[in-house]
């Protein structure tokens, strides 16, 4: 997956949303926290289209969600309320271990 920081102006749309695992109960909790509120953000702006948010499960020592640019519009500053890294990264590619959340 190709990464450039974030305040590289000509980078790619989608964002990686890590959470850190120091501990891995808190780390989920973190994680369902932000997944919650995209989804409420979802319903509340109406349900729109191109809003896609996937859980990257092939890394063991992160929690990684991956958001389309629409997405992450939903509900931005939801990550500034809890310990993550963002970064801009390209659409990734169907693969077994990605998984759709549902919203």
């Amino acid at each position: 997956m190709q990464i450039a920081k974030q305040n590289d102006f000509d980078a790619l749309p989608w964002r990686r949303v890590s959470v850190v695992i120091r501990d891995p109960s808190a780390a989920v909790a973190k994680a369902n926290w932000i997944l919650s509120a995209i989804g409420r953000a979802y319903r509340e702006k109406g349900c729109p289209q191109d809003v896609l948010v996937f859980h990257d499960l092939s890394i063991s020592d992160e929690y990684v969600i991956l958001l389309s640019p629409d997405a992450f519009a939903l509900f931005p500053t939801v990550f500034g309320e809890v310990e993550t890294r963002v970064e801009f990264c390209a659409r990734p590619s169907p693969r077994a271990d990605l998984k759709r959340f549902p919203l």
